[in-house]
């Protein structure tokens, strides 16, 4: 008796042992460039999104705020824009680490 492995299973279990790695390493590339695809696109949507309700705001203010109000009114909202956009920003990186 011997206690060598055959010729026969070696290669098998090695072709088998890097198919499974390989197919890994694909899919979580192919994952992470969607997420990253994904990032981009809603970044994009959430930039165009953003202009819009900051003019249509601006105009809100212009209409229903004192004139003499108005720039304090105007740096709030700058203010929790930018947080809201921060927290996303944060939210999104955290995501795709």
């Amino acid at each position: 008796m011997s206690t060598e492995p055959t010729s026969d299973a070696t290669p098998d279990k090695d072709v088998t042992d890097a198919d499974v790695s390989d197919d890994g390493v694909l899919d979580s590339d192919l994952r992470r460039y969607l997420q990253i695809g994904g990032l981009g696109l809603a970044s994009l949507f959430a930039l165009v999104s953003a202009v819009g309700f900051y003019t249509s705001t601006r105009r809100a203010i212009d209409i229903w705020v004192a004139r003499s109000y108005q720039p304090a009114f105007d740096a709030g909202f700058n203010l929790v824009v930018l947080f809201a956009m921060l927290a996303v920003v944060v939210a999104l990186l955290r995501r795709l680490e």
